[in-house]
């Protein structure tokens, strides 16, 4: 996963503000900064969103001995338009999510989630809670009352829940395999 993107968006935002402020345009650097943080929240749902994507792909072209069928089925009729249906944002959990691909995997994850992955796991959920309100909400007045920092902080730690995601779902698993008590809900 590139992350590299994302941390340009920062690199090149964090330079326009010293730049403004270098010239004594705080007024202006601080608006800046303001909209840089919805700017930055969408950019990271975005990312998300096509990564979870491909990651449905990918688990599809392993489960299905890369069947152009199931791929174009699952483009066309799963992903199109869909993805936010994909999460209870409102949780902090990912089980909607874990639940369409079944049992063995909603399981698994129960045993193999560690703390790290559930922590990124809300952030993603609360990166992406904010940027539905941004969206669907007054996108020009919406206060994000986080410090870019503090976004960046909670992209880190959703990523592992992407890798996470990742990992879970493009390894071939059976059902014996899942004999461990769970560690989360």
């Amino acid at each position: 996963m590139d992350t590299a993107l994302i941390a340009r968006l920062c690199d090149d935002n964090r330079d326009l503000v010293k730049f403004l402020v270098d010239k004594g345009e705080v007024t202006f650097a601080s608006n800046v900064s303001d909209n840089f943080k919805r700017t930055l929240v969408l950019a990271i749902a975005s990312f998300f969103e096509y990564e979870i994507s491909e990651i449905i792909i990918k688990a599809a072209q392993a489960h299905s001995q890369d069947s152009q069928f199931i791929e174009s089925l699952i483009r066309n009729k799963v992903l199109a338009r869909q993805y936010h249906t994909f999460f209870d944002w409102d949780r902090e959990n990912a089980n909607k999510f874990y639940s369409m691909f079944g049992d063995v995997i909603k399981d698994r994850v129960k045993i193999i989630a560690t703390p790290e992955v559930l922590e990124g796991t809300k952030n993603f959920l609360d990166l992406g809670r904010t940027r539905n309100s941004l969206v669907h909400g007054n996108f020009a007045s919406y206060e994000i009352n986080k410090t870019v920092e503090d976004i960046m902080l909670q992209f880190s730690s959703a990523c592992k829940f992407v890798e996470f995601a990742r990992v879970i779902l493009t390894e071939k698993t059976t059902t014996a395999e899942v004999v461990a008590e769970p560690v989360c809900d």
